[in-house]
């Protein structure tokens, strides 16, 4: 719902260049997927603590600490 909003204003705003504005906004949505990402890792976990394995064979369980947690 958020894109049809932006993309709809940008293309008033832009006659004739629909399609390179929309490239430039989804790109920027997906960008800051990236950086969100990293910055939000960042702020969650400063000392880049590892994950600890709980179940050796299980590959999936693995969880960190309540510091972090």
């Amino acid at each position: 719902m958020i894109y049809s909003t932006i993309l709809y204003k940008a293309w008033l705003f832009f006659p004739g260049s629909e399609g390179l504005i929309t490239g430039i906004i989804i790109a920027g949505f997906g960008i800051g997927g990236f950086i969100f990402t990293e910055l939000s890792t960042h702020y969650v976990n400063p000392d880049h603590i590892a994950s600890i394995k709980v179940n050796e064979n299980d590959a999936s369980s693995k969880f960190f600490p309540m510091s972090i947690a």
